[in-house]
């Protein structure tokens, strides 16, 4: 046997549920649970520390109003609270509300900017920056309206169990609303769920708007143009099929594209309407985990709280996914490498957006996301196990004698590593404490030492055991107020002399 040293990188390809074990792409991974791929490396999520308490249960909504002075609210019980500032909440803002299951958009006219929601139950609800309002509509029955949404200079609803639309008239908050029956235009039937508006530009034409309406049965009626009650100004584009949207929040926008989340995973608008693919990168965006999403849909597809956000101050995608009554993962995905990876730990009926940051509702209280090294003092658990490696020598079998994993990190984190070999999964793990590497006050050369507290690189060996032509590694680890990231391992090996059979 001869001894020599492999690299295997990090799986910055991110977790992978579609390719066969045995032929996987090295840099892909099996199981990348609370661990976040970069461009280069992976490192451990971000944790969450509490915001808003004393809510009544479960906030199931959170809506930001968006006009000159940005406001924030949680929906939860009966009521909407103000949660502008972190803290106890106060007495509700709105009360006696059937539900706290609101959608919501914003809307400019020359009366003000609104904040604009539905709930299904409760009629068209505005804040105006200064006061909340029961809009008053006609021609429909206002209280049944479950979805809104803004589309060219116009508000735009869906009703409960219903295929038709509702429009507004022009710049209006209230008044006579007009019905489209997109029964007759689906070819499944179904109801309508959501209104998706769209706006792209190609090089020559300038910008040209879109609307989708979207059925119960996976169906997208888009229409161009910018005024229903004008057949010169509105037109049927096509109608295309996807599978079912998982929920009322099931659409995001994404640069100029649109993202939907079906009930196997994401696909692009663009793509459907077969617009220029090369400007369309979620065309086919969640195609390595398309089985875990399938798998959770058929487990909890009735269960609240499936959506779609974007987070784009860290390039990320997130689809909140139950696993339960009241518990929740996400599948994050990295949205300039197209990368997905599992958190664990963030019970979010929902996520919103407060002046940049992220935030999620949980049960009695709205926390901040994606901020601090710890989830409100608790330990976050990482685990990863990478794709199977040949280490360029499919037929050759090799004994696997000790790793060393390359890490930099801003204080000692607790690693337990081991390896599989041959396709056979385990669950062996060997623990150590990696030692850091952070120089001592006093003591360092200023200029010259990494001083505790920096991220700095963290090279530690430890013996594993395994003899095998395909090796996987393995890592967890439990941190809290640790910054870690994981920049791949060194496998030493010993090969054999001779030919291998």
């Amino acid at each position: 046997m001869s001894g020599s040293i492999a690299q295997i990188p990090p799986p910055v390809g991110g977790l992978n549920a579609r390719d066969a074990i045995t032929s996987m792409p090295p840099q892909d991974a099996l199981v990348l649970t609370n661990l976040f791929p970069e461009a280069s490396y992976v490192r451990i999520r971000p944790g969450s520390e509490a915001y808003a308490t004393g809510l009544p249960g479960a906030v199931e909504s959170l809506l930001e109003y968006g006009g000159p002075t940005r406001q924030f609210f949680a929906a939860s019980g009966a009521g909407i609270y103000d949660i502008s500032s972190a803290g106890a909440v106060g007495a509700a803002v709105v009360s006696s509300l059937t539900n706290a299951r609101w959608q919501s958009t914003m809307f400019s006219n020359a009366g003000g900017t609104y904040l604009v929601a539905v709930n299904g139950a409760d009629g068209v609800r505005t804040y105006s920056g200064s006061a909340w309002a029961t809009q008053t509509i006609t021609g429909a029955t206002a209280t049944t309206f479950n979805s809104v949404t803004s589309y060219a200079r116009r508000l735009w609803f869906t009703a409960v169990n219903s295929s038709k639309v509702y429009y507004l008239g022009a710049d209006a908050i209230s008044g006579a609303a007009t019905a489209i029956d997109m029964g007759g235009v689906w070819r499944t039937g179904g109801i309508c769920t959501q209104i998706i508006a769209l706006a792209y530009s190609t090089q020559g034409s300038g910008l040209t708007q879109y609307v989708g309406f979207v059925s119960s049965n996976g169906e997208i009626a888009i229409y161009e143009g910018n005024d229903p009650t004008s057949s010169a100004t509105w037109n049927l584009v096509g109608i295309y099929k996807i599978n079912p949207p998982v929920s009322p929040r099931a659409w995001v926008q994404n640069g100029g594209d649109v993202a939907i989340f079906t009930n196997i995973g994401v696909v692009s608008l663009l793509s459907q309407l077969g617009i220029d693919l090369s400007t369309a990168p979620l065309q086919s965006a969640s195609y390595k985990i398309l089985n875990l999403i399938s798998d959770d849909w058929r487990n909890n597809g009735s269960l609240y709280g499936w959506e779609i956000r974007i987070f784009a101050n860290e390039h990320a995608m997130i689809l909140n996914v139950p696993t339960g009554t009241g518990t929740f993962d996400q599948y994050v995905m990295n949205t300039l490498t197209g990368a997905w990876c599992r958190f664990t730990g963030w019970n979010s009926y929902t996520f919103g957006l407060y002046g940049g940051n992220l935030f999620y509702g949980a049960n009695g209280s709205v926390v901040r996301a994606w901020t601090g090294l710890s989830d409100q003092g608790t330990s976050i658990t990482a685990t990863l196990n990478t794709a199977f490696n040949t280490i360029g020598s499919a037929g050759a079998s090799k004994r696997f004698t000790m790793i060393r994993p390359l890490l930099q990190s801003n204080a000692n984190p607790l690693a337990r590593l081991g390896i599989d070999v041959d396709y056979a999964v385990t669950s062996a793990l060997s623990g150590f404490v990696v030692t850091y590497a952070g120089a001592v006050w006093d003591v360092g050369l200023w200029n010259v030492d990494l001083w505790a507290g920096e991220a700095v690189p963290v090279i530690q060996w430890a013996t594993v055991g395994g003899i095998g032509r395909a090796v996987s590694v393995k890592m967890t680890t439990n941190t809290a107020g640790i910054n870690l990231q994981i920049n791949g391992f060194d496998l030493m090996m010993e090969l054999p002399r001779g030919p291998s059979l």
